[in-house]
């Protein structure tokens, strides 16, 4: 009976011993693995980077960086001529009721001179009244002729295309007064109007 409890006792203290042992072991472990988790990575052996590789570095991160402002420059020039547009075509509307607003008088081309200056001078009054810009006067009173005399400026004005002609008022005017009112007719209607 001794002799087997000291063998029981002697196994307690073996196996005491073992799990001394295997705590010390284990918090081996757990140090090593801490201190394995809180060292660096591994770097790769630095490759030699030369004059040239800069170089070409900059001129990508150039070319990169204005290659960026030019899109960005180009998004903005492009939504500026959208928004000019719609500011212009907004414009054009406001002037376009507004002379509308003023029932401006049709011309047909017959009537004679009188009639032609009467229709140059209604014309002309609503565009003061207005405030019509002059890029949109001849527009606005071609659309006001008809019949021969739509007819005789759709072909007046590809000639004036043809010639290079600017379609300002004053040259619509010229053209329209030479052919409706011309010079021969003025000096008589001013005649007529000094013998009054």
């Amino acid at each position: 009976i001794f002799k087997g409890k000291v063998c029981t006792w002697v196994n307690s203290l073996r196996l005491v011993g073992l799990e001394l042992e295997t705590s010390r072991v284990s918090a081996s472990l757990v140090d090593s693995s801490e201190s394995f988790e809180n060292m660096h990575p591994r770097r790769a052996p630095a490759v030699p980077v030369t004059e040239d590789d800069r170089v070409e570095r900059m001129a990508n991160s150039m070319n990169t960086m204005a290659a960026a402002i030019t899109a960005q420059t180009n998004a903005k020039t492009q939504r500026d001529l959208e928004k000019r547009e719609r500011e212009i075509l907004a414009a054009r509307t406001r002037v376009l009721t507004s002379f509308n607003g003023q029932n401006p008088p049709k011309f047909r081309g017959d009537g004679g001179p009188a009639a032609a200056d009467l229709w140059l001078q209604a014309i002309e009054k609503i565009f003061g009244a207005i405030h019509c810009p002059e890029e949109e006067m001849v527009t606005l009173a071609t659309y006001q002729l008809l019949g021969d005399a739509d007819y005789w400026w759709g072909n007046t004005s590809l000639l004036m295309e043809a010639a290079f002609e600017e379609f300002t008022w004053e040259n619509f005017k010229r053209k329209f007064l030479a052919k409706y009112f011309p010079e021969t007719a003025r000096e008589r209607y001013g005649e007529e109007f000094l013998k009054l």
